[in-house]
């Protein structure tokens, strides 16, 4: 579901004012430009952009986050990157009007700062701020899909579960964690089987317990082997 709003410039600017990462990045928006802005709103679910389809516009993340992915033939998905408030969507395809090499979804009810393609080119011709900004964007995104795919690369499916719980019970500071296998399959490209049959010879090995998808850590260090 979504919900269009074509809002006033002004009061735009007075949502992004509150969020400090957000306002850096447009804070010298040429007038010409800023009028121009659209706020979308899309519920949880919603597919926005689809891998392999053009459009023509750019967008930053306002609130909430989204999941990048890419979807094969057969329908397994293997996610990319989690995007959330002052994240870019569309800055590699916009110049050249290629198609989205990724499926673009949002994970939860979603704010995006829309502006078309050809108010995005004339805000980058004025404002080299802005380019500052959307550089620094560039390099922190791409930093971490670089990162994730060498981990993907370089290690095996348990290694890559493994840091996976220890990560969440560092996050949650808890020993048991709740674990969705759909999206650890989704973000490994495996099957939910596979994550299965790597959690049960965890299981088997004294490091975990499970009770349904709820994962208690019970030996840490066999984790970090």
């Amino acid at each position: 579901m979504i919900k269009k709003e074509n809002n006033h410039w002004l009061l735009i600017l007075d949502k992004l004012e509150s969020e400090s990462e957000l306002f850096e990045l447009v804070k010298r928006c040429p007038l010409e430009v800023m009028q121009h802005w659209k706020v979308n709103y899309f519920s949880k679910g919603t597919v926005i952009f689809e891998q392999n389809k053009i459009y023509d516009e750019f967008n930053i993340v306002i609130d909430g986050k989204i999941n990048v992915y890419v979807q094969s033939a057969d329908d397994r998905k293997y996610l990319q990157a989690q995007y959330q408030t002052g994240d870019i969507i569309g800055e590699l395809e916009i110049f050249e009007r290629k198609p989205y090499v990724s499926t673009v979804e949002a994970a939860d009810d979603l704010t995006l700062l829309n502006i078309s393609r050809e108010h995005f080119l004339r805000w980058i011709e004025l404002d080299s701020h802005f380019n500052r900004q959307l550089l620094l964007k560039f390099s922190q995104q791409y930093y971490q899909l670089a990162k994730k795919a060498a981990e993907d690369s370089l290690y095996s499916l348990q290694q890559r579960v493994c840091q996976y719980l220890l990560q969440e019970m560092k996050l949650s500071k808890q020993s048991t964690i709740f674990v969705n296998k759909k999206n650890l399959s989704d973000q490994y490209a495996v099957t939910i089987r596979s994550i299965n049959r790597v959690l049960q010879q965890l299981k088997e090995s004294g490091a975990i317990g499970i009770n349904g998808d709820k994962v208690t850590i019970i030996n840490q260090h066999r984790l970090e082997e």
